[in-house]
């Protein structure tokens, strides 16, 4: 047996899919060949690689060591290199490469890699584009895909590569669909690695259109029913765009409405300007199909484009921005649909067209029907927004729903997810104890005797110990506020996540006979300062305590002012913002207050300053609203602070810092 064999070494994904040609001779043990391999091959573990050798059409086999390469291989066989264990690196495929030549190529090798194998061979620049087709026999060329396998995309044995680099053409047809005299057509060859934003330009030239002008082009695939549209970021070559496709450029688009309204209705023909804005499109469709002008409305179709199920008009985009296509059907709807949960029960149900002009309250009613709540239940409901901007905003990720603002108003849309709690999740932190917060469920119903019973509970607190409790809300700058006794946790704002701050006096409360004043006495004998009181005897009952009835009013005083209630704003917050300290009253924190400040101007507002105080008064109609804080950290320049209302928004007082500092806290520390 003499002369030499020609080999194809190829090696797995371990080794970078390395390609190499060998010419052993035939009479050399194939042990000889693979120990030889070992030593230059890129494999990290050598001691573990198994070899195979293909023949021609024939299925692979593994190599014997102690046979000769003549004996069982043929001219030009393949021998494949992995490590033990791999993945199946599947069949060898002979393919045309660009040269011509006939190459084989693992069948599990991606379209990425064999790019940058071919960079390399051709030592082209990382940076310039490279996109690579391929025909396999009696069919279409196609885009080879860089994330999917040669075999998955339907390369076959002996089809083609096609390698094009920046600047080779192709030939496109062009059709403008809104010329003034119809459609025109031109054919034009545009570079072939262009991306799509190139590629637009080019037919706006073409057609004289503005550079500015929003346009939508869209083209259709032989193995596609719908037509695509083209993507402005990405490669044409990616979208599969190549020579004889026809590409059409439209200024106007045709839509197929369907209405809430009329939801019997046949769709409506409709025709929009690729350039108007989803506002201005919404804003024209609540017109024509007679939906309230001050009612929101909702705006969306089926996406082509996109894995996902309904895609959403977005106001501030135009049209040909968003996606929508020619003869798509879109449906305009003052209804959303939300998905509501139980946390309680665990039960879910979807509400398919809440009115966004429905209140928050009438939404929780239905919902306590829906999930079979008692009418008087306390409920606690947030809502989370999908895929929203508004999730990140001020760290939130849900929002409560408010009851005396309407799902619109309120942010609501499509697809929201409400979650139903009937009680309340609250982080409690015990000043006697350190460490971590702990984490406990309480029904909002409870009142705050309540809560502080079950305190008392939960760190064995002794019934002769005073427990007090601060409670704080979640949200950014939610204020620091006392747990009172009377009112529900609900009628007191506390909401989902809030933290209870727990202090109590561990010492039992002291006897009359454990007094420091006996202790002193008992331990000083006549010596004690108090030794005077050593012999005192208790007073009798009849004279240490008055009894006679309820008071008795001497003489009325004259009333001074109306005698209207007066409600303690509680739930503000406040920021230090450099020279001066802003104290805030949201609408979402105390709704009556802010409603009767009203615009400010028709003396509902009243407010005074100290030098370390500060007192608000709004007058409303059926009683006061007052925050009065006396105590404040540092001094303020009275004579230059303000306040400013804005309606139906917030109340802000500006605190004007007498020096300079940052304030930490808002009230100076008890002495």
């Amino acid at each position: 047996m003499e002369g030499s064999i020609v080999l194809h070494v190829l090696c797995s994904r371990k080794a970078g899919y390395l390609t190499r040609q060998v010419s052993p001779q035939k009479s050399m043990k194939a042990k000889a060949l693979l120990d030889v391999l070992k030593a230059q091959l890129p494999f990290q573990d050598t001691s573990n690689l198994e070899f195979y050798l293909k023949n021609g059409q024939s299925p692979k086999e593994e190599v014997q060591p102690d046979v000769t390469l003549g004996e069982q291989a043929e001219q030009g066989a393949s021998l494949i290199v992995k490590q033990k264990g791999e993945k199946e690196q599947g069949d060898v495929l002979r393919i045309i490469n660009e040269r011509g030549i006939l190459t084989p190529f693992l069948a599990s090798m991606t379209g990425k890699d064999l790019v940058e194998k071919l960079r390399k061979a051709h030592d082209t620049n990382r940076e310039s584009s490279l996109h690579l087709f391929f025909q396999s026999p009696n069919r279409d060329e196609q885009l080879l895909r860089g994330e999917y396998s040669l075999v998955s995309q339907g390369v076959k044995e002996n089809s083609t590569l096609i390698m094009r680099e920046q600047g080779q053409n192709i030939e496109l047809t062009f059709i403008y669909k809104d010329g003034p005299d119809g459609d025109v057509t031109e054919v034009q060859s545009v570079k072939g690695a262009m991306i799509g934003s190139g590629l637009k330009e080019v037919m706006k030239e073409t057609f004289k259109l503005s550079a500015a002008a929003a346009a939508v082009i869209s083209f259709k695939l032989k193995d596609e029913e719908d037509e695509v549209l083209l993507i402005d970021d990405k490669m044409i070559g990616e979208q599969r765009v190549m020579s004889g496709v026809t590409l059409t450029i439209r200024t106007k688009l045709s839509f197929m409405i369907m209405s809430s309204k009329r939801p019997h209705d046949e769709p409506k023909h409709y025709e929009a300007s690729a350039g108007v804005t989803g506002r201005k499109f919404a804003d024209d469709l609540k017109t024509s199909f007679g939906f309230d002008a001050k009612v929101p409305v909702v705006v969306q179709w089926d996406s082509r484009m996109r894995h996902t199920k309904k895609v959403m008009l977005d106001p501030d985009k135009v049209l040909a921005n968003q996606g929508m296509q020619q003869g798509m059907t879109v449906l305009v709807k003052d209804t959303i649909e939300v998905t509501a949960v139980s946390l309680t029960t665990g039960d879910t149900e979807t509400i398919t067209a809440a009115p966004l002009s429905m209140q928050g309250k009438a939404l929780k009613e239905l919902l306590k029907k829906t999930f079979g709540y008692p009418p008087k239940a306390p409920l606690t409901i947030h809502f989370e927004i999908p895929h929203s901007k508004d999730l990140k905003e001020n760290g939130k990720t849900n929002f409560p729903l408010k009851e005396d603002v309407s799902l619109a108003g309120q942010g609501m849309k499509e697809n929201s997810i409400l979650t139903l709690k009937h009680h309340l999740d609250v982080m409690v932190f015990c000043s006697k104890l350190s460490g971590f917060g702990s984490s406990h469920a309480m029904p909002a119903s409870l009142t705050g005797k309540q809560v502080k019973g079950r305190l008392r509970d939960i760190y064995s607190i002794p019934l002769t110990s005073q427990v007090l409790v601060h409670f704080q809300n979640a949200q950014r700058n939610a204020a620091l506020c006392w747990l009172e006794d009377p009112p529900t946790m609900e009628a007191q704002g506390i909401e989902d996540g809030a933290s209870l701050i727990v202090k109590f006096d561990d010492k039992d409360v002291i006897s009359p006979e454990n007094s420091a004043l006996r202790s002193n006495i008992k331990e000083n004998t006549k010596s004690s300062y108090y030794y005077a009181h050593a012999n005192e005897t208790d007073m009798p009952h009849e004279i240490r305590y008055v009894a006679g009835g309820a008071p008795r009013q001497i003489e009325k005083e004259e009333e001074v002012g109306d005698d209207k209630p007066t409600k303690v704003i509680s739930q503000y917050s406040w920021a230090d913002e450099g020279d001066i300290v802003c104290l805030y009253i949201s609408v979402e924190g105390d709704p009556e207050a802010v409603r009767a400040a009203g615009s400010g101007k028709n003396g509902q507002i009243d407010v005074s300053y100290d030098i370390r105080g500060v007192e608000l008064r709004v007058k409303g109609e059926d009683k006061d609203y007052c925050l009065k804080l006396p105590n404040l950290a540092n001094e303020i320049v009275a004579d230059e602070c303000k306040h400013r209302v804005s309606a139906g928004k917030r109340l802000t007082l500006k605190l004007k810092k007498k020096r300079k500092g940052t304030w930490t806290t808002l009230f100076a520390p008890k002495v």
